[in-house]
């Protein structure tokens, strides 16, 4: 939670509270039950996965995707 907290007080300071936050969760697969995963999935953004395993990175490459075709679509035209 410490750590969460001073990211979001980073993105605060910084003036980005108002674009979208991607949270990737890293070493699901260390986690010692899905009661610990259901808590984290509650982060903005949240994206479980494990590098290691290659679990849940297409969803994670889903979500980048995502969120830059919606910044895209709101940019305004390039001239």
């Amino acid at each position: 939670q410490d750590q969460t907290d001073v990211v979001q007080e980073v993105v605060h300071q910084l003036h980005l509270d108002d674009k979208p936050l991607l949270t990737a969760l890293n070493k699901i697969d260390r986690l010692p039950n899905s009661e610990a995963l259901g808590e984290l999935l509650r982060l903005p953004g949240a994206v479980p996965i494990s590098a290691a395993h290659g679990q849940g990175l297409p969803a994670l490459l889903a979500a980048i995707e995502q969120r830059l075709s919606a910044a895209a679509s709101d940019a305004p035209p390039h001239r």
